[in-house]
């Protein structure tokens, strides 16, 4: 069978060649060219139509080999007109060297099916933009090495690996993100991509390969997670722009010029595991300042730190002084180094005497300064030339209560304390509070992160900044007062901070960055300032106790997913705000309620703003803006958009559709302010639009859905219907009173659906009054209480019925099936699948109308009632009072409802009118 099947597959592919060699001319009049590139030849087909290559089949593709000409694929002779390749449904693989060199190739599309891109299929493909790879699919070696115009990759989810070269020399390539599967990123992965400004290296990755990063000269920051256990060497070599680097605390080693020709970087601190840096491996990091070498550390290697000419200080811990090669801190002309050596004091007099350690211009104790001032111990470096000093780390962490003088007192005079430096209370984890001196005019970055217990710091009031991640993961800071000066907020400032609960930002601030107050899970109150144009990606993600939010009209841009997973984030107001809000800005907001837009226009935002929030929530527009809200993604999503004078009244607002032909009306959907306690509803004749006046003939399915939640205990239906549809009021167990004003001619089946009782419940004893006005005996059908009921007469009342465990009440007339989907295999030609299936019928049970309650119509027809079925089954049936029947002939100015109806003004109308009406002295409000 399985023989059979190949040969006719192989048939219809011999068939499929045979056709294209009669194709019509193509796309400007070239003729199409076609052959077979299977990896077992005809298994997979191309075929180039105009400048589109398309790739079919079944399969693996064929594999070539670089730059060879007799081993190349079969339309390397047409390369230079390729733009497009489509590789088409069931094609499982992309061929080694496959597309390499088509300069011209601008669009590539996977198929679902696709497992593998193989070595170098897309080498120096110079004209393709963006690549998006399906899941789960391997991508070897070089596969897209030298692709110069390439600046958007969307990698597979489950992604594990980054092989060799992948994306080496992907010049163009600004940003990446790297699945959190990945487990290794291969040696030159991302060599020479020159754009690269971004990389998050996720939580999981054990091992970045030799030459990984290097040549990525836009690269700014890094941050290697704690997964990370093995760097190869020249892994970040050449990234002139690198300025900050946080490095894995699993590390045993710095690899060999690991960060070399690093010329914008400016501190490193070298993690407490590590007992080796190699060699160059910060070699011509001209900007390096701060070097902070643990106490672990045994040897320094060749030219470690050759050509560092902006070391400032070189903080050396070891207890034993580390063997280093004599040229570890070479640098040109310029000896000795300029830069202050930190050493333990007791081994000042070996490392004065011993190469390469005097090079160092300047050989102290660590650290230069010790205050103990103000009850509290801080560690300063010195700038003897500008008489100033910074707060640094010392050779023990910061405990307890700092305070920061605004002078310190050295050995040749006072110093003014002007800076902190980066990481200076860094991973302090009995810091509970810091208190720095106004004179301080910078705080640096990561200045307090991951310090656990850190509940205050008073911030200097000069400073104009917050620094990214200044703040991190302090889970202990509770409260923190933003200087005046600060403009920024920095890229995770206060990322973590989960005892934070209130921020207000100073007038000033216009800038809050990624992530700056992410999984600040208590943070309840944000308030934002009149001038604050941005809020960037992830600002406030995760944060849980965030219940209202405003956004001034400043605003222009609120960052993909700034509120994402707020669940607690009731109320969002747009104060006039048209910037950008882009995508999932509200993604996860579930328990999201009110939209406040006081904008004319609707907000400039991408459509899947608040996609995984709330739709339900209720949109709050101005009057004039409604329609083009109702007409404008994502704002139209909303199901509940009502005007600001609609939410303010707190009452009953009905909603209508028109129909303007025969000027009658429908009504759609009844709700009631939260502000409101009304238990009545009255649904008017007709109603006044625009100047026009509608009947009310009928009443949509479901627009009284709610009424039990609602809190509707009495209903009154207007004399122009004539036809109560099925489903018109629905159960509720608060309804006391129905009134129906007019000539009812039909109430058909579950018109009242399941008002009274249903086949899960006992009977509802609730309705106590029936009034009904009409001149004669309406049409009532037996199911009008009750869809389920059939009209099979016998003599039992209502029954109880037994099943598994669960009691279903049935009334008189009532018929009762089981059902159950049966597996069906498709025997004698039947159909294989579930199917309903009637197990069996219980006994028909007699209808059974309500004995509690009253019926009240027209005294002449009190009689006839009480001989027609099934009215007769009312417990009761009494005349209408002289009272009750003056309510069904209102005065003679007041037509439409029998109701006292003004306008705002307070003048007497005789119609609802759209807007805010008031009806007996009660608030109803008409759309």
């Amino acid at each position: 069978m399985e023989l059979i099947t190949h040969k006719m597959y192989t048939l219809k592919l011999f068939l499929s060649i045979l056709s294209m060699t009669f194709l019509p001319l193509t796309m400007q009049g070239q003729e199409a060219i076609h052959g077979v590139c299977g990896l077992y030849g005809d298994n997979v087909l191309w075929n180039l139509k105009g400048d589109t290559l398309f790739i079919s089949g079944r399969g693996d593709m064929a594999n070539y080999e670089w730059n060879s000409s007799q081993r190349s694929a079969p339309w390397n002779a047409y390369r230079a007109q390729i733009k497009c390749v489509i590789v088409e449904d069931s094609v499982t693989s992309v061929g080694k060297y496959a597309f390499q060199y088509c300069e011209k190739l601008i669009t590539v599309r996977f198929p679902q099916s696709l497992k593998k891109i193989c070595e170098g299929a897309f080498r120096e493909c110079t004209s393709v933009d963006s690549i998006t790879i399906p899941d789960r699919v391997y991508i070897s070696g070089n596969a897209f090495f030298k692709c110069i115009s390439l600046h958007t990759i969307t990698l597979p989810e489950h992604l594990l690996v980054l092989e060799r070269g992948v994306f080496s020399q992907c010049v163009s390539l600004d940003s990446i993100c790297i699945p959190k599967s990945v487990l290794t990123i291969g040696n030159g992965t991302f060599n020479g991509c020159s754009s690269l400004r971004f990389v998050d290296i996720p939580n999981g990755v054990k091992t970045l390969g030799e030459d990984a990063f290097s040549g990525c000269t836009s690269l700014e920051s890094i941050v290697i997670p704690n997964s990370v256990t093995d760097i190869g060497i020249r892994a970040f070599e050449d990234c002139t722009h690198l300025k900050s680097v946080k490095l894995s605390e699993k590390l045993t080693s710095i690899p060999d010029y690991v960060f070399w020709k690093c010329s914008s970087l400016t501190s490193i601190e070298i993690p407490e595991g590590v007992t080796s840096v190699g060699d160059y491996a910060f070699s011509s990091c001209e900007a390096l300042a701060t070097i902070i070498v643990p106490k672990n550390v045994e040897e320094i290697g060749f030219r470690a730190f050759y050509n560092c000419m902006g070391i400032e200080d070189f903080f050396c811990y070891p207890t034993t002084m580390p063997q280093t090669a004599e040229n570890a801190f070479d640098n040109y002309m310029y000896w000795p180094l300029q830069a202050t050596l930190h050493v333990p004091k007791k081994l000042m007099s070996e490392y004065s005497v011993t190469k390469p350690w005097t090079t160092f211009e300047r050989l102290v104790a660590l650290p230069d300064v010790i205050d103990q001032g103000n009850n509290s111990t801080v560690y300063y470096t010195l700038n003897k030339e500008e008489q100033t000093a910074s707060v640094t780390s010392g050779p023990e962490k910061y405990v307890a209560n700092v305070i920061v003088s605004n002078r310190i007192l050295s050995d040749d005079g006072y110093y003014n304390v002007t800076s902190v430096e980066n990481f200076a209370f860094f991973n302090c984890e009995k810091l509970t509070s810091v208190s720095l001196s106004n004179f301080i005019k910078y705080v640096g970055r990561f200045a307090f992160a991951d310090c656990p217990r850190l509940e205050k710091v008073k911030l200097p009031s000069s400073i104009t900044a917050i620094e990214d991640y200044m703040f991190s993961n302090c889970a202990s800071l509770f409260e923190i007062d933003i200087p005046g000066n600060v403009s920024s907020i920095g890229e995770g400032a206060f990322v973590g901070c989960s005892s934070l609960q209130d921020i207000s930002l100073p007038a000033r601030t216009t800038y809050i960055g990624t992530r700056a107050f992410a999984d600040c899970s208590s943070l309840a109150k944000i308030r934002l300032n009149n001038k604050l144009e941005v809020i960037d990606d992830n600002a406030f993600e995760n944060c849980k106790s965030l219940t209202s939010v405003t956004l001034p009209n400043s605003m222009t841009l609120l960052g993909s997913n700034a509120f994402k997973d707020c669940t607690s984030l009731k109320a969002v107001t747009f104060d006039g705000c048209t910037g950008e809000i882009c995508q999932d800005a509200f993604k996860g907001c579930t328990g999201l309620k009110d939209i406040y837009s006081y904008s004319d226009v609707p907000p400039a935002a991408d459509e899947y703003a608040f996609e995984g929030s709330n739709y339900d929530a209720t949109l709050h527009v101005a009057a004039a803006s409604l329609e083009a809200y109702q007409t404008t993604a994502p704002w139209c999503f909303f199901k509940h958009i009502i005007s600001h004078e609609e939410a303010d009244y707190g009452g009953i607002v009905l909603q209508y559709s028109y129909n303007y032909t025969d000027q009658t009306a429908t009504l759609t959907k009844v709700t009631i302010s939260e502000n409101t306690h009304e238990d009545k509803l009255v649904i008017p004749e007709e109603v006044q639009v625009k100047g026009k006046t509608y009947k009310v003939t009928a009443i949509a399915n479901n627009a009284l859905r709610w009424l039990e939640l609602l809190g509707i205990t009495s209903i009154e239906l207007p004399g122009s219907l004539h036809t109560l549809e099925r489903n018109t009021i629905p159960f509720t167990e608060q309804l006391k009173t129905i009134r129906i004003m007019g000539d009812m001619e039909r109430i058909n089946d579950n018109a009242f659906s399941d008002m009274l009782y249903d086949s899960t419940r006992p009977l509802n004893s609730s309705l106590d009054h029936f009034y009904c006005y009409s001149s004669f005996i309406p049409e009532l059908s037996p199911l009008a209480f009750n869809g389920q009921a059939s009209r099979v007469k016998s003599d039992d009342d209502i029954a109880v019925i037994d099943f598994d465990g669960t009691p279903y009440y049935l009334p008189r007339y009532f018929s009762f099936t089981w059902w159950e989907s049966i597996w069906y295999d498709g025997e004698d030609g039947g159909s294989v699948g579930y199917r309903p299936t009637i197990l069996h019928t219980e006994t028909r049970y007699q209808y059974y109308l309500i004995e509690h309650a009253t019926l009240h119509v027209p005294a002449n027809l009190v009689d006839s009632y009480k001989q027609t079925f099934p009215w007769n089954m009312f417990g009761n049936i009494v005349a209408l009072t002289e009272e009750e029947t003056k309510i069904k002939e209102p005065p003679s100015d007041f037509p439409s409802m029998g109701r006292e109806i003004v306008n705002l003004n307070g003048q007497r109308i005789t119609t609802l009118q759209k807007g805010l009406n008031i009806v007996d002295g009660k608030k109803v409000f008409l759309k």
